[in-house]
């Protein structure tokens, strides 16, 4: 197991409905703190930390993910969302661009904690994949990118079922995704 910092910010989505913590870094264990491009050091004393005990290639995927994607301006990031945050982290996947469809294999859940670094999938009244997110080990709380080139937040997953209409969680293990476009991959 390996332990990783997360360092957030309390922030209200738009309406005030949706409360969440905006990732503004991550740190590895032995390793400088790598922020969101643009963080300023004035914002910093609003921040808080959070640490995550994870297997220790989920950890490295986290850290690398949030490099790749947070800690470039925003015009020079790559594609992101939900589905290819939690299948990066899985490693069922290394290219960050779109992907038509995400392929897993689905355990059901009787649970609201949620295992660090584990993936895990909201389903709506369709059966369709409508988010997906990964586990913080707080009851309640998982982490997630909530759509296109979108932040990384941690909010509760009680909140992330209304945002998505969600009818059920279940435990994912990702396999693989499917490209659609011949953009270079970053």
């Amino acid at each position: 197991m390996t332990s990783l910092t997360l360092i957030k910010k309390h922030i209200v989505a738009n309406d005030g409905t949706l409360p969440c913590e905006r990732v503004v870094g991550v740190q590895e264990p032995n390793a400088s703190a790598v922020f969101e491009y643009g963080f300023s050091s004035a914002e910093f004393k609003d921040t808080v930390e959070q640490d995550i005990e994870m297997g220790s290639f989920s950890a490295e995927a986290l850290a690398e993910f949030y490099r790749r994607v947070y800690h470039q301006s925003p015009e020079e990031r790559p594609y992101h969302n939900c589905h290819l945050f939690a299948w990066y982290l899985a490693g069922a996947v290394d290219t960050l661009q779109r992907y038509d469809s995400y392929d897993a294999e689905f355990e059901d859940l009787y649970t609201d904690w949620f295992a660090p670094g584990c993936t895990y999938v909201i389903k709506d009244s369709t059966g369709k994949l409508a988010h997906s997110l990964v586990g913080t080990g707080q009851i309640g709380e998982t982490l997630s990118v909530t759509g296109d080139y979108n932040p990384m937040i941690i909010m509760s997953t009680r909140a992330l079922m209304n945002l998505y209409d969600g009818v059920r969680i279940r435990r994912t293990i990702p396999l693989r995704a499917t490209v659609i476009d011949d953009k270079p991959a970053q």
